[in-house]
């Protein structure tokens, strides 16, 4: 009997590594293809290219679940991109399966913008549509990123900068590396290419951190959570996450559209918008304390955020006061004003 599980186990593990090896092999092809698109016309982003991207992206999220392969690099350089949501923009989105972690704020209007966080070793060939910057989306970064990247922002985006001494590069300013797609609407049109990455920190003393900043770990306890919504109020913008046991994730659709990304961990912080002011420009204080909810492997768990400070860590605890255990992979926060605009079953 022993023998056959141990031979069992072998067959099983050899079967893991030719699939692994084959996938990675697929992986390479389709990233020579990439770069054969870059080089015949570096400037035009094309959509061949967006859906060899989206292939690499998929088979590159399986491979991270197959717990027979190694975890990755211990430490990240990471850097912050800061990509429009609007409805029109919404189908040309690029670059969000490969972030580290994204975080979802309202802006003007009460639609949603991300700030994508990416590791800077491991960038994808297009990120955008990349849009202007607020002063939340400063506070929510820290300390764990090193690097924003934006197209213009706010007076008070920019005052927090200049007070907290934020590096930041406004892409407005770099019509080389911030590059506009001619087949998209403007202003929902302006991208930034790996390689302007490359060139904008090219000499810059970025720091390494510790990479997840928070528990990670197998699942803990929490009910069934398999279809989660939030509601943004209109159909245009409302988002549904759905579970999936294949890649251990959450196929995200927002106002009709299927994303990229597929996060492993969502999680949902209740805060309020505590000011309107001019031009609809919103205030969102993320100092302090306040609910939480974490959905994760098909499961979801009640807890409380926290920030000390601006330049503080978020921490997540659940009702005991324990920290809350993240599944490995992509993790996506979205701030609501109220929890009640969720629900799930």
């Amino acid at each position: 009997m022993r023998f056959i599980q141990r031979l069992l186990a072998a067959f099983t593990l050899l079967l893991t590594m030719l699939v692994s090896a084959a996938l990675i092999l697929h992986i390479r092809f389709l990233s020579n293809a990439i770069d054969e698109g870059l080089v015949r016309g570096r400037r035009t982003l094309s959509t061949v290219r967006g859906r060899a991207e989206q292939n690499v992206s998929n088979v590159a999220l399986f491979l991270s679940n197959l717990t027979l392969l190694p975890s990755g690099r211990q430490y990240r350089i990471p850097v912050s991109v800061i990509i429009e949501n609007h409805e029109v923009a919404r189908p040309h989105q690029r670059g969000l399966a490969d972030a580290l972690m994204i975080q979802e704020f309202l802006v003007e209007g009460f639609i949603s913008r991300f700030n994508a966080i990416y590791d800077l070793s491991d960038l994808p060939h297009v990120i955008g549509p990349v849009r202007s910057l607020r002063p939340y989306f400063i506070d929510g970064a820290l300390p764990w990123t090193n690097l924003m990247l934006f197209a213009g922002g706010s007076p008070q985006a920019f005052e927090r900068l200049e007070e907290l001494g934020v590096p930041a590069v406004n892409g407005l300013r770099f019509p080389d590396e911030f590059v506009r797609d001619e087949e998209v609407p403007e202003p929902h049109n302006l991208f930034l290419i790996k390689e302007g990455i490359e060139t904008l920190t090219e000499g810059k003393a970025l720091e390494p951190i510790a990479w997840p900043p928070y528990s990670i770990g197998a699942l803990q306890s929490g009910s069934g959570a398999r279809v989660i919504r939030l509601d943004f109020l209109s159909p245009l913008h409302d988002i549904e996450y759905r579970y999936d046991h294949f890649s251990q994730g959450y196929t995200r659709t927002n106002g009709g559209v299927v994303s990229d990304a597929q996060p492993n961990s969502v999680l949902i912080l209740e805060e309020p918008v505590t000011e309107i002011g001019e031009l609809g420009r919103l205030r969102i204080d993320l100092q302090g304390k306040g609910r939480a909810l974490l959905f994760r492997n098909g499961t979801v768990q009640r807890g409380f955020w926290q920030k000390a400070e601006r330049q503080s860590p978020f921490l997540f605890e659940d009702l005991e006061g324990n920290p809350m255990v993240l599944a490995r992979g992509q993790t996506w926060i979205t701030v609501l004003p109220m929890l009640e605009r969720v629900s799930w079953d």
